[in-house]
This record gives structure tokens, sequence and C-alpha cells, in this order.
């Protein structure tokens, strides 16, 4: 197994960062109900002004609460920290919602969590083999639909699924289950217009696949060629493929992700066609986290408090990758469509 470098603070609060101006701004309900009215005209609604005037209270709240939940968490225990950040999640995605669909709520069917696990058994449970199951109506389906990612009601994700899919988490990933699922790349840039992307040849291995295949699946996911076997294709382990854009460009690739110091990697795609995003993502491991901690506070404390867990450090690094970057993600969809 490749050695990796891990990098763990188990003190949450110093590495905690600001809430993102843009929430401490949408605190204030006269330049939140100006955020809101031009979503509104933006999004073509009938009548901006009256609708925003009437949602500017709710979404404030929304906004108060998640920031008022992320505070608590940092100065709370592991008790309680998964149960208050997933609380929080729910809030700052009401208020993104609220953006999106000036009549949220329709129903009460819609507050649901749009979530289940399945019972959990003491015996030799591992969190990572825990499956959470779409739910047709609730938050999650909604979130999904606002954000244009098509999900199956009655479909199960693997614990284990989504923490490969989170790049600041590959390197603990790599550690616990000796297996990569996100493969670290690097640009050549020497023609600026036309890049060369290396990654390791082991990518083949991971999703079963030539390179020319390899190749033609990356290029389905975007219906055009953007990659092409360089020459040479495969040198000294690394796999070259030569790009058709400029890097900027080729980085809203779907299988292309980024950690939060800015490395990319690239996703197998051995699994399914396209990585679940980050918001959901960390949105699903959450609930997960907070039914265990909120429903089984033995087994919790068990994963939590006792060293011979391997989890205990996934468990962790999710939890901090929460609290440090679910805010931020949140922040990036709240200024999609043209908000800067």
């Amino acid at each position: 197994m490749t050695s990796v470098e891990i990098h763990f603070d188990a003190n949450l609060q110093t590495r905690f960062p600001n809430p993102p101006s843009l929430f401490v701004c949408l605190k204030n309900e006269e330049l939140a109900r100006k955020f809101l009215l031009r979503k509104y005209k933006q999004a073509n609604f009938q009548e901006p002004e009256r609708l925003s005037y009437k949602n500017v209270q709710s979404f404030t709240a929304y906004i108060r609460q998640a920031l008022s939940l992320f505070h608590t968490a940092l100065l709370g225990e592991r008790w309680s920290q998964p149960l208050l950040l997933y609380y929080g999640m729910m809030n700052f995605i009401k208020a993104w919602i609220l953006t999106k669909k000036p009549c949220y709520p329709e129903s009460t069917t819609v507050l649901r969590h749009g979530l289940s696990t399945r019972k959990r058994k003491k015996g030799q449970f591992r969190f990572s083999e825990d499956e959470i199951r779409i739910q047709k109506e609730g938050l999650f389906p909604l979130l999904a639909a606002q954000m244009g990612v098509p999900v199956q009601a009655g479909d199960t994700l693997s614990v284990r699924e989504l923490l490969g899919l989170l790049p600041d988490l590959q390197p603990v990933y790599q550690l616990i289950f000796d297996q990569c699922t996100l493969f670290p790349v690097r640009w050549n840039l020497s023609t600026p217009s036309s890049p060369c992307l290396i990654v390791s040849e082991k990518i083949l291995d991971e999703c079963y696949l030539t390179s020319s295949a390899f190749v033609e699946k990356l290029n389905q996911q975007v219906k055009q060629t953007l990659f092409s076997l360089a020459t040479p294709s495969i040198r000294k382990g690394k796999l070259y493929l030569a790009c058709s854009l400029p890097a900027p460009e080729l980085v809203r690739h779907p299988w292309l992700l980024v950690n939060k110091k800015g490395d990319y990697y690239l996703y197998a795609g051995n699994n399914r066609p396209e990585p679940v995003p980050e918001v959901m993502c960390l949105f699903m491991l959450c609930f997960s986290m907070s039914m265990l901690c909120r429903y089984d506070p033995p087994l919790w404390e068990e994963i939590m408090l006792q060293p011979v867990h391997q989890e205990q450090l996934m468990l962790e690094q999710l939890i901090n990758l929460i609290a440090r970057g679910f805010p931020d993600s949140m922040a990036s969809l709240f200024l999609s469509s043209g908000e800067s």
C-alpha cells in the first residue's frame, strides 16, 4: 500500500474558520431581502418583490440557526457534534432551497429527512458498512432535485462508498481500507492551450479498463472529446492524457474533484456514472452519524472513545471536514447562477 501522510488536529475549534462572510451579511434582513430579490428576478418568478418580503424572515431565521448550531457544535463534545452539525446543515439547505423555491415548504412531507438507515446490530457493527436509503419525499430528494442530481427512491449508498468520494478524506481512507478511490492528478502546463493531465496508471486497474477505454469513458461523461492519449500514453507508471481545453475549463469535468487545499483528484468511475456532489455526500454521512449518536449512544461511545476502532480516526476527520467545509460549500451554492 502506498504510504500516506495524515494531518490530524484533534482540537476542532482551532481549525474552524470564521463563518463565510456571505452568511454574516445574510443574517441582516435588509441585505437578505435584496439577495432574495435578485435570486427571484434571475429565476423570472412573478412578483419577486412581494416574494422577497414574504420569505426574508424565514430565510434569515434558517441562516441564524444554522450558524448558531455550527458554533454550538464547536463548543460541545463528540457526543453531540453530529446532531448539532446535521441540524445546522438542514437549516443551510432549507435557506438555499428558499432561494430556488419561494413556496417552500409546500407541505409537511418536504420537511422529512428524506433518508433512512437500517436497524443497527451491536455485534460486529462497523460504521463504514452502514447503508443510507433515499426516501421518496423529504429534504434530501428535494436538495438533489434542486442541484440537478437524479436520485431514485429506494436506492442505497454505503457509508464507505460516500467516504471514498471525499478528496479531503482520501489519505485516511487509503490507510484504513487499503484502497484508492480518488487518484491525485497533476497538470503539465508547458502548452497552456492544450495541457496534459497525469495520473497513476493504477486507476486503470481500479476501473478494469484499458487506457483507451478509460479515455472513452471520460469523454462519455461530457458527451464530447476532451481527453485523448498523449505520446507516450504510459510512462513510469503514469498515464498521460492530452487535453483539448485549457485546465481551468477542464476542471468542470464531473470526475475531477478538488480538496480544500486546491489539489485535484480523478474519480475512477467504477461504481456510478458521476460522484455524489460533496454537499449531498456530507449531508448523508452526517445523517448516519447523527442517527447513531442519537439512538444508540452506547455504540457511539464505543466507536468514538475506544482507541481499538480504526474508524474513530475517519469519523474525527469527517466531523472536522463538515465543520470546516460545509458552510463554504453552501456559500458556493448560494452564490451560483450569476451571484457574486
